[in-house]
């Protein structure tokens, strides 16, 4: 069984016993230090603050079932603007192919990884955040 899968499992568990502490301890893993990585890879204010803003979401009241959309996906490349797309190198490997999906379909896009973060870098590693979209804005006075 894949950490990832694993992890699921035991949020599914946590949810069904109404433990909302645990699902976030594990929601915090799984977003902000990686689900492949250790337990509190990413301490500090940032786990502080994440665990306190998944919080506060876990206890919100649901906001009712999601409205169908048109799909945007194929209009991707109608886009007409500077796109920068940044993921994480311990993020799931479906967002990172997304990531890479996404930078493919749009034709301005420029695509970043930060290496040792998962999929939450402005929380974990915020200055490279900062430097990497400083830098791309500085490209959009001259462009590449």
């Amino acid at each position: 069984m894949s950490a990832e899968t694993e992890l699921d499992e035991l949020i599914e568990a946590a949810e069904a016993a109404g433990d909302l502490d645990q699902v976030n301890e594990l929601e915090v893993h799984y977003w902000l230090d990686g689900v492949d990585q250790p337990v509190g890879r990413v301490a500090g204010d940032a786990r502080q603050l994440m665990m306190e803003m998944n919080l506060r979401a876990l206890r919100a009241a649901p906001v009712g079932p999601a409205r169908e959309r048109p799909p945007a996906w194929p209009r991707l490349a109608e886009l007409a603007l500077p796109v920068l797309v940044v993921c994480g190198e311990y993020d799931l490997d479906r967002y990172r192919r997304l990531c890479d999906e996404l930078v493919a379909a749009v034709p301005s896009a420029r695509g970043a990884t930060i290496a040792g973060s998962a999929h939450c870098p402005q929380l974990d590693q915020p200055g490279v955040v900062d430097e990497i979209v400083l830098d791309f804005i500085a490209t959009l006075d001259n462009p590449r």
